[in-house]
């Protein structure tokens, strides 16, 4: 649970961009309006591309898998709320992919490039200032980058292990001593 609590709290440094959205007031029906609006650019079209190779990631499903292995999820009761835990986070990302999307968007209006972090919190600055730009900015990146790292070191120690038929504890809940395997694929 509590290496659950750090990944969360991580993670959660992204919600920095919702409130942002929200401090540039955008137009409810401008959004909505773009969220429906296809170019047939092919920078519009990798940018598509982007989107969905960062959200439909295989590795992602092996993760949710080994997690529920390794929390000793057995009963009907701890399925639901996995469920949920579940739903609750893929709607609280796609928020947050809004809020990155609609803060750029309406940062980016001045008519800069938005291609570096420098260029974000530039952007970013004449709304919020450029201090707490940098802040917003850093925390946001930090946590989504740190909390992803976690994942994904994870999700490989797992797969690893399982593969190689090591250790039958692979979980952060046990000692180095005990899961020695699992942890030097962590690390």
């Amino acid at each position: 649970r509590k290496v659950e609590v750090i990944g969360v709290t991580l993670g959660s440094f992204e919600l920095v961009f919702v409130v942002t959205m929200f401090m540039y007031h955008p137009s409810p029906l401008e959004v909505l309006k773009g969220s429906f609006t296809f170019h047939a650019s092919g920078s519009y079209m990798r940018l598509v591309a982007a989107n969905i190779g960062a959200v439909i990631m295989p590795w992602m499903l092996f993760f949710q898998q080994s997690a529920i292995v390794a929390r000793k999820l057995r009963t009907e009761e701890d399925e639901v709320e996995e469920r949920l835990h579940t739903m609750i986070g893929s709607i609280v990302s796609q928020i947050v992919m809004i809020g990155i999307l609609v803060t750029l968007a309406a940062a980016g209006r001045r008519g800069d490039d938005l291609e570096s972090v420098v260029d974000v919190v530039n952007a970013l600055g004449p709304a919020i200032g450029l201090t707490t730009a940098k802040v917003v900015v850093s925390l946001g990146f930090f946590g989504g980058s740190m909390c992803a790292a976690f994942v994904v070191a994870l999700a490989a120690s797992w797969s690893v292990c399982e593969a190689a038929g090591w250790d039958g504890y692979n979980s952060l809940g046990v000692s180095p001593t005990t899961a020695p395997h699992f942890y030097a694929c962590f690390l």
